[in-house]
């Protein structure tokens, strides 16, 4: 239903969340700026609570260290909605609700989406080469070019 998946509610129902709290996650291991860290995190927004795995982005940055940060965050989890907002308008299948889908089908289903997008992509892009090479062909080379196109 509209307004019954906000930020909060998919909290709660994130099987990989559980999976970290209920200690079934892998283990990580990274290091920023040499220090050494072996949890997870998630780029969030501030209505999340203040938990460790939580990387929120600092209100007010002071200096270009921290403004960096922030921007880059910022921008990291705009290109996520972004990149979801194209899969939703694109495939119904992902616009829908899933709290029915088990993981591994909804896991399935969001591979399966990211896919046929970037075919879709790819192709109109050759289709759209194939377009402007054909508009700036010299016309005595272009029936030559379209006979050898042909199968």
């Amino acid at each position: 239903m509209p307004g019954s998946m906000n930020d909060i509610i998919v909290l709660q129902h994130s099987t990989l969340l559980h999976s970290f709290f209920n200690g079934s996650m892998p283990s990580i291991q990274y290091e920023v700026n040499n220090n050494s860290y072996n949890l997870p995190y998630w780029l969030v927004d501030g209505i999340y609570p203040n938990w460790p795995v939580f990387m929120k982005t600092i209100p007010d940055p002071q200096g270009p260290a921290r403004k960096l940060f922030s921007n880059v965050q910022e921008e990291c989890r705009k290109d996520i909605e972004w990149a979801f907002g194209v899969l939703q308008k694109r495939f119904a299948i992902v616009r829908n609700p899933a709290r029915s889908w088990k993981p591994e089908r909804l896991k399935m289903i969001m591979k399966t989406c990211i896919i046929l997008h970037n075919m879709i992509v790819e192709d109109q892009r050759i289709a759209a080469e194939q377009l402007i090479d054909d508009d700036f062909d010299e016309p005595e080379n272009v029936d030559r070019q379209r006979e050898l196109r042909q199968p």
